[in-house]
């Protein structure tokens, strides 16, 4: 499908990425509206989130066709996971580049009504090219409606050892690759005997109409094919203690099972590989008794109450190192908001301040920094009190966001001062965005917790990068054309 001439679509665009950056990229005339209210679609990316969670939870709160923006494997899985099949996923990496091929697709479903459009992103993982886990149980039930004693079903679990381990030392781009290649190779066996599919993260399913015995010899020959993939492009040499290998878990059906009870058995037998040293395989043969071709029963109940224990213990470890990760994240980015207006504060902002410059430096683009001020800002918390006073900064915070571009970002300098960063922006379209925070401020009102109503100026002052700029001397110039501002008579702005 391609995009008419002149096609316009209203964005709720949510990246640090500017939309400038997308439309250069399009072979079309593509025009792109940023909006806040009624938009036609979304672009939701994870870096304008505190994680892929708080994106999902946003994600869920609208059913607007979305295109969502990932930058880790395991943030594919997760939206792989819970969005709607028919909403568009790529990586950061491939943003924008491929972003007016996502966003085609997204207008043509909305041309359709969205509802009745099959896609491949929707049933097929991106970067192994394998289904995704929710097509397995389908294909499960058809097989197993054709299993009996002389045509068995087998399930198999194909899992990665120490592949966490891999990416920490490795990297997750080499990672990928190893996961591409394991996608390339089930790929290439699959057939009318053999479905493959990406179960999660590091494991994969394998359906596979065969017996015992061959089920087990042709894990053993995947066993030896995954230490055959080509990773002879990572950056440095790949140590033997990383050496990629795979467990497997195996577990025969005669058509006296379902797809839960199957998956549950081979899982337990793969956890059975793991502890006996990983780069294995362990199978069974479910019988109406529950009982296995490995052992005696009540042996077999005894190992899957170790390997309950076991997977209990090593997902508990995994959670806890999750919700670990994530409460350091939480708490480094309180760390840099403030805590009343939820901007980036003063510490943040001279961190990122030095980093924009030296980028503008090095790029040779120019930078623009505006400084505001609320005018008489001492006079409404005496006349009105201070919890109005917090309320009339959240309300020109509230006016600052809705008024910069996506490339800009806020931070709360101090008091009652504002701080807006305008990368790739000469002072002349800094200008425009300065007059139009002005302008909304003034225009509305705050209510005041007595239920007065008062109105809002600032002063504003502006500056843009100099080459012998350092960054003090860049803060006080567009501070010191702020006090301008104020001498002038208030609610003006100087540059």
């Amino acid at each position: 499908m391609t995009v008419s001439p002149h096609q316009s679509l209203r964005v709720h665009w949510e990246s640090p990425l500017d939309i400038d950056a997308v439309c250069k990229h399009a072979s079309i005339d593509l025009q792109l509206e940023v909006v806040r209210n009624q938009p036609d679609i979304r672009v939701m990316d994870v870096r304008a989130f505190s994680d892929i969670d708080h994106l999902m939870k946003t994600y869920r709160s609208s059913h607007l066709p979305s295109l969502i923006v990932v930058g880790t494997q395991e943030e594919m899985m997760v939206v792989l996971q819970q969005a709607d099949e028919f909403d568009e996923i790529c990586y950061i990496d491939d943003f924008p580049s491929a972003a007016v091929y996502h966003l085609e697709r997204l207008i043509k479903k909305r041309q359709l009504g969205s509802c009745d459009l099959p896609t491949a992103m929707g049933s097929t993982d991106p970067m192994t090219g394998l289904p995704l886990r929710k097509n397995a149980s389908p294909i499960f039930d058809q097989w197993l409606s054709g299993a009996d004693a002389t045509h068995p079903l087998t399930t198999i679990l194909l899992d990665l050892d120490h592949f966490k381990k891999f990416n920490d030392e490795m990297g997750h781009t080499l990672g990928d690759q190893m996961l591409a290649g394991i996608g390339e190779m089930l790929n290439r066996h699959t057939g009318e005997r053999i479905y493959c599919s990406r179960w999660g993260g590091e494991e994969f399913l394998i359906l596979l109409k065969a017996d015992h015995k061959e089920a087990l010899d042709f894990c053993n020959f995947l066993r030896k094919e995954i230490k055959t993939i080509d990773l002879s492009s990572a950056d440095k040499p790949v140590s033997s203690d990383l050496q990629i290998t795979a467990s497997f878990g195996v577990a025969t059906t005669f058509g006296n099972t379902d797809f839960r009870k199957a998956i549950e058995q081979a899982d337990a037998n793969l956890y059975q590989a793991k502890r006996a040293g990983r780069d294995t395989v362990f199978g069974s043969v479910i019988d109406d008794a529950n009982t296995t071709s490995e052992g005696q029963h009540d042996d077999q109940i005894i190992r899957d109450f170790e390997n309950r224990i076991r997977v209990t213990a090593d997902r508990l470890v995994e959670y806890l190192t999750i919700r670990g990760r994530r409460l350091a994240e939480y708490y480094r980015e309180e760390a840099n908001r403030d805590g009343l207006t939820g901007l980036f504060n003063h510490r943040y902002f001279e961190r990122r301040i030095s980093r924009e410059i030296d980028n503008a430096k090095k790029d040779g683009r120019p930078l623009s920094l505006l400084f505001l001020d609320v005018d008489n800002f001492g006079e409404v918390n005496r006349q009105y009190g201070y919890p109005t006073g917090d309320e009339a900064l959240r309300y020109v915070v509230g006016v600052m966001n809705a008024s910069v571009r996506s490339v800009d970002w806020t931070a709360r300098y101090g008091g009652e001062e504002f701080c807006v960063v305008m990368p790739v922006t000469p002072l002349e379209e800094a200008t425009i965005v300065a007059e139009r925070i002005r302008r909304h401020i003034k225009a509305g009102e705050v209510t005041a917790y007595d239920g007065r109503r008062l109105t809002l100026t600032v002063s504003i002052g502006l500056a843009q990068l100099k080459v012998d700029n350092g960054m003090i001397d860049f803060i006080q110039r567009a501070s010191s054309k702020t006090r301008e501002a104020k001498r002038a008579g208030k609610d003006t702005i100087r540059f």
